[in-house]
């Protein structure tokens, strides 16, 4: 994660992780096999502008093929920059959910990304 945001910084409109066609890749092939459940990790939303866009499109997407979904919200304190990362989308309704930021993280993590479980 570290180097991906370094390299946007560095080379900028000349950097691509080609995102947005791996999020229509990957919600063609869920359109196609529809699975029940599907979990995702390394979705991560945070605070600045425009950090959450890729998390968004996932979402919409979801709810045009008729997924519910639960995600991990916002960076908790300690951490300055990103959530967990973590969404369950399913076709049935999520009644309960939750997640659990691990306490022991390392010195790097901790105040940057929330590291947890659902």
């Amino acid at each position: 994660m570290a180097v991906s945001l370094l390299l946007h910084l560095l080379l900028r409109d000349g950097y691509s992780e080609f995102k947005r066609e791996r999020i229509v890749a990957f919600w063609e092939l869920i359109e196609k096999d529809q699975p029940d459940v599907i979990a995702c990790q390394e979705l991560y939303g945070s605070w600045f502008l425009g950090s959450n866009v890729n998390k968004s499109r996932m979402i919409k997407a979801a709810k045009r093929l008729g997924y519910c979904h639960v995600n991990s919200g916002k960076p908790r304190l300690p951490a300055l920059l990103f959530d967990q990362g973590l969404c369950i989308f399913s076709k049935w309704p999520i009644i309960e959910s939750g997640h659990l930021i691990y306490k022991s993280q390392s010195v790097f993590d901790k105040y940057f990304v929330n590291r947890a479980g659902e």
